[in-house]
């Protein structure tokens, strides 16, 4: 039986590709993966993020109800500390930083003054795993 982690830690490489980072961990790709199926990329608002994943042979579902201790997703929070709603990923009541830190999520709420907006999840059953062309 082959083994996986809990998940793989992959850092931002650039200021503001935290989109990149964490669609990368959330979906098991690594990241140059995650950067081409987003084609061009910029700063980057939810329905670029549901393109790159369905590029990524995944469906994502945006919502605003969820529980930091059983869900898992792509987690947007918002602090006077950053400029733009930052995105990490939340497992299971852990948030992963793009920064390649692991976080409890109250405490990473606390430290940052950080309250959470959104979570993008991913579907079950509404793909076939396969990616889709990038073009």
């Amino acid at each position: 039986m082959a083994h996986t982690p809990f998940l793989n830690v992959i850092p931002q490489r650039h200021t503001t590709d935290c989109a990149v980072a964490c669609l990368a961990m959330l979906l098991g790709v690594d990241y140059e993966a995650s950067l081409l199926a987003f084609g061009k990329y910029s700063l980057v608002i939810v329905r670029d993020i549901k393109r790159a994943a369905k590029r990524l042979g995944y469906t994502l579902h945006w919502t605003r109800k969820f529980e930091l201790e059983t869900d898992t997703g792509i987690l947007g929070v918002r602090s006077t500390k950053w400029d733009y709603e930052h995105l990490v990923v939340l497992k299971d009541g852990l948030i992963v930083d793009t920064d390649a830190t692991v976080w409890d999520a109250d405490v990473f709420l606390a430290a940052y003054e950080a309250t959470p907006q959104s979570l993008l999840v991913v579907k079950e059953g509404k793909s076939d795993g396969r990616p889709t062309s990038t073009k």
